[in-house]
């Protein structure tokens, strides 16, 4: 009797042991993803994290020099679509020690040697994603896509524009909202790369004669707001403008340090959110004020410009559930002041911006 009641107990404790096994194999290996298990924990209501229509790619290893194809199968408009891309710097090359970040976003050329990540190509289930070939910020990257709501506000829908400062088109959007309370989305199209964001913010190649490659925005306004494509362009023969008030940001470092930060060259400015979120969680925006060109994301990412003039512009890193950087540029003169915005949810956030400094 005794030898049945042991059996009986071995037999039990081995079932509870490969039953803790399965259950910890299936955790490690279909763990759901971190907003699901928000959502599930009560910390989140399902539409505070993304919209219903949303995909999202997870953490892509990107070989240097390549581009991949990911599949969102959304099956809509990708004119609809809004699209959201971050970078993460794993190895820590030359210390650099970047975290999640948006340094390069866009593509940059010195010397020859190619920086950074963009996206191309989105189309109604596909997007594209490219890693440059020397970068070494961009590990891997995560993009996100979803459908936008509609009534977002001012939208110039697809615009031809010609090269050159000359040619800037002044939008009037008409909104009557103070610029400070706007958001501003900007798409690119062209025959090569179909709808993208490559040289966003301007890409000078110098092996290329230095040429001015992609567009950017500048000088917003309660009214107007306008478009510049680069005197060399090769890629963005249409652009595609949407401007519209944004709900209150869970962090406003306009709010939080009494107006715009002024930010000195390589000397990174730490805001502090202490939003307590997890960072893959947060939508970033930040742009950078200067006289002349006002509200902007000119050089947003960083550019190197030939002719002795060097690097400019200011970008994003180091995102965390608590803090993000912002780190101006060598030589930049256009980025003295810099604002951020963090929110954590809210339908008004999810609107096709570019996330990026």
């Amino acid at each position: 009797m005794k030898g049945l009641r042991f059996l009986t107990l071995t037999l039990a404790v081995m079932a509870l042991v490969l039953l803790g096994f399965l259950l910890l194999s299936q955790s490690l290996v279909a763990a759901p993803p971190i907003e699901d298990r928000a959502i599930a924990s009560g910390l989140l209501e399902p539409e505070a994290v993304w919209p219903k229509s949303s995909w999202y790619s997870g953490w892509v290893s990107v070989t240097q020099g390549t581009c991949q194809v990911l599949a969102h199968n959304l099956g809509g408009d990708a004119e609809d679509y809004g699209v959201e891309m971050w970078f993460l710097d794993t190895d820590d090359t030359f210390d650099l020690q970047r975290g999640i970040n948006r340094e390069n976003w866009g593509g940059l050329e010195v010397g020859g040697f190619w920086r950074g990540a963009h996206w191309e190509n989105l189309e109604s289930d596909t997007i594209e994603v490219c890693r440059e070939a020397q970068d070494w910020t961009s590990d891997r990257v995560s993009v996100r896509v979803w459908q936008v709501p509609g009534e977002t506000g001012y939208d110039s829908g697809w615009r031809d524009i010609d090269p050159g400062p000359a040619n800037a088109l002044t939008l009037d959007h008409d909104l009557g909202v103070p610029a400070l309370d706007l958001a501003v989305s900007l798409w690119f199209s062209g025959t090569e790369k179909g709808i993208h964001q490559y040289a966003y913010g301007g890409l000078e190649d110098s092996t290329d004669g230095n040429k001015i490659h992609g567009a950017w925005w500048d000088s917003l306004t309660d009214t107007t707001v306008r478009v510049t494509r680069g005197h060399q362009d090769e890629y963005v023969e249409q652009v595609r403008v949407i401007v519209a008030e944004t709900e209150a940001p869970d962090y406003d470092s306009y709010a939080a340090n009494g107006g715009w930060t002024d930010v000195s060259n390589l000397v990174p400015a730490t805001f502090t959110h202490g939003l307590d979120w997890p960072a893959n969680l947060l939508v970033v925006r930040a742009e950078c004020n200067s006289p002349g060109i006002g509200i902007h994301q000119q050089a947003a990412g960083g550019i190197h410009y030939g002719f002795g003039l060097g690097w400019y512009g200011a970008f994003v890193r180091n995102l965390t559930r608590n803090h993000v950087l912002v780190e101006r540029d060598l030589q930049d003169g256009i980025c003295s002041q810099v604002r951020v915005r963090v929110w954590k949810r809210g339908a008004m956030v999810y609107l096709p911006f570019v996330v990026r400094e």
